[in-house]
């Protein structure tokens, strides 16, 4: 048997919502990117000019960060895995740390989806 299996169990299935969380963001940016297209498309259709179908300079930035920002969340789950890790293979006691790197990855994508739904709305 393993020693705190139930922990290390714990911690690999946090470490995969952490990728999954990740994989998300990632595909968030590509849907953003896609959905600019298809309303450049689709005005096109409706006003019976030809649009090009060129992408905004705002989306192509959400698009880019939002990906990045994905990329760090999987980063950022990855270190937080094995720094648990290492942490209960230790026969010390483990202390909590709150977790810094979550809330700030929190907070960027609170920002982000507020942003994108300002955008949605058209006010920005």
């Amino acid at each position: 048997m393993i020693e705190r299996y139930r922990d290390h169990a714990a911690n690999e299935r946090t470490y995969l919502a952490w990728v999954r969380t990740g994989i998300t963001v990632m595909v968030l940016g590509f849907i953003v990117e896609k959905f600019e297209i298809f309303l450049a498309s689709l005005t096109g259709l409706l006003t019976n000019k030809a649009q090009q179908l060129g992408q905004s300079t705002a989306a192509g930035y959400v698009s880019l960060a939002l990906v990045s920002l994905g990329v760090l969340v999987i980063v950022a789950g990855a270190v937080r895995f094995f720094r648990v890790k290492a942490e209960l293979a230790a026969v010390d006691e483990i202390r909590f740390h709150g977790s810094v790197p979550a809330l700030v990855l929190t907070s960027v994508l609170v920002v982000f989806g507020i942003y994108l739904l300002l955008y949605l709305a058209r006010i920005i």
